[in-house]
C-alpha cells in the first residue's frame, strides 16, 4: 500500500479503523470495510459514506424521508452521490443546501437558451461565439462574452458594440487608417486597413511573406507550418509524402533556411530545387561538399600513405556521395569512410 505495509498488513483493523481484512479480488488492492464504511481508494482508510437511508437532514428525518414529495415539494427523491445529502428536484426547481427545499433559481446547469441547450451548453464557445461562459448570477440566463462584444439578450449571442471603422476607430492611440500608413516600408503595411471579423479588432494588412501580429499591432515574418502552408497548391506534409519515392522525398516538410517557404527533405544524394518545388540530383563537389566532416579533397589528402588513399576524391559510380580513390588492392568501404582490403 502507499504507507509501504503489504495489503494484509495495512488492512489490520489495529491499524486501518473499521477494516475487516485484505481484499485482492480485483486489479486494485483495498481493505474490506464494516458497514456503513466504505473503502476510500486515494486515501487508502475505511471512510464513512453518506447514506439516503441512514443519515438525517436537519428536521431529523433521514434523507429518504425527507425527499419524498408529499413531504419536499417538488422532489423526486434522494441523492447521497455526492458525498452531501440532497433530493434531486424537478426542473426547473433546484436544491437549496441551507433551506433544504427545493427552490426555483435561475441555473446555467438546468435552465435552458430558445435553443433548447442549457445556459452551461450553449455558452460553450464553440456553440456560441465570443462566449466565456454562462452567467446565472443576474437571475437572467446569458453568456459572458469576450470584450469589446456584449450579450445579446434578444438573439442570444455576443454581438459586437459598434460597428468597427479604419477612418473612426483606433489601432493602439492612432486612427486606423492613418497607423496602416504611417512608416508603411519599414512596418511591412501595404498601406491598407482592414476590419478583421473574427477578432473584432482593426488591423494593417501586410506585405507578402509577413503577418499581422495582434499582440504587437505590426508585421511580422510569416511563421511558416508544415501542417498549414503550401508548397505549390499542396498543403506541406501532403505535398512532401504524395509520391515520395517516385520523387526522392523522404516524406519531410521542413522550414527553408532563410524562413521564407517550405521545402521538402531529399533522400541522400538528392537536394530541393525550389524553382521546380522538387528533388533533384545533387551536384556533388570535392572542394565543397565533405565526408564526415571534412571537405572532400582534404580528407582524402589527409595521412593517405596510412589511409591507403591516392589522394583523389571522387564522386561514387552511384552519384549519392563522395569517396577517395583507393590504393591498388584496396577498395572504398562506403560504411567505414575507408579503403579498405577486399574481402
Amino acid at each position: 500500500m502507499k504507507d509501504g505495509r503489504t495489503g494484509d498488513d495495512h488492512c489490520n483493523p489495529d491499524i486501518t479503523q473499521y477494516s475487516i481484512g485484505c481484499d485482492d479480488s480485483t486489479d486494485i488492492l483495498k481493505c474490506k470495510c464494516d458497514s456503513p464504511y466504505t473503502w476510500n481508494y486515494d486515501k487508502e482508510i475505511c471512510d464513512y459514506k453518506i447514506s439516503c437511508k441512514t443519515d438525517l437532514m436537519k428536521d431529523g428525518k433521514t434523507g429518504d424521508e425527507h425527499c419524498k414529495p408529499e413531504y419536499t415539494k417538488y422532489s423526486i427523491g434522494c441523492d447521497d452521490s455526492t458525498g452531501v445529502l440532497l433530493c434531486k428536484c424537478v426542473s426547473p426547481y433546484s436544491w437549496d443546501y441551507e433551506k433544504e427545499i427545493c427552490s426555483y433559481k435561475i441555473s446555467c446547469k438546468t435552465n435552458k437558451m430558445k435553443d433548447g441547450k442549457t445556459g452551461d451548453e450553449h455558452c460553450r464557445p464553440e456553440i456560441t461565439k465570443y462566449s466565456k461562459g454562462c452567467d446565472d448570477s443576474t437571475g437572467v440566463l446569458k453568456c459572458k462574452c469576450d470584450s469589446p462584444y456584449i450579450w445579446d439578450y434578444d438573439k442570444e449571442i455576443c454581438a459586437i458594440s459598434h460597428q468597427l471603422s479604419c477612418d473612426k476607430d483606433l489601432i493602439k492611440t492612432v486612427i486606423g487608417k492613418k497607423y496602416c500608413n504611417s512608416d508603411k516600408y519599414i512596418k511591412h503595411f501595404t498601406g491598407q486597413c482592414l476590419v478583421n471579423t473574427d477578432t473584432n479588432q482593426l488591423e494593417c494588412k501586410c506585405v507578402k511573406g509577413f503577418d499581422w501580429n495582434k499582440q504587437l499591432s505590426t508585421c511580422d515574418y510569416h511563421q511558416l507550418n508544415c501542417k498549414r502552408d503550401l508548397i505549390k497548391e499542396v498543403i506541406g506534409d501532403t505535398y512532401c509524402n504524395t509520391d515520395k519515392y517516385n520523387k526522392h522525398f523522404t516524406g519531410e516538410c521542413v522550414v527553408s533556411d532563410d524562413k521564407k517557404e517550405l521545402e521538402c527533405k531529399c533522400d541522400t544524394g538528392f537536394e530541393w530545387n525550389k524553382a521546380i518545388s522538387g528533388c533533384e540530383v545533387h551536384e556533388w563537389d570535392c572542394k565543397k561538399d565533405l565526408i564526415k566532416t571534412i571537405i572532400g579533397v582534404e580528407y582524402c589528402k589527409k595521412d593517405k600513405e596510412t589511409k591507403h588513399f591516392t589522394g583523389e576524391c571522387v564522386v561514387s559510380k552511384d552519384k549519392i556521395h563522395l569517396e577517395c580513390k583507393c590504393d591498388r588492392l584496396f577498395e572504398w568501404n562506403k560504411e567505414t569512410l575507408a579503403c579498405d582490403k577486399p574481402k
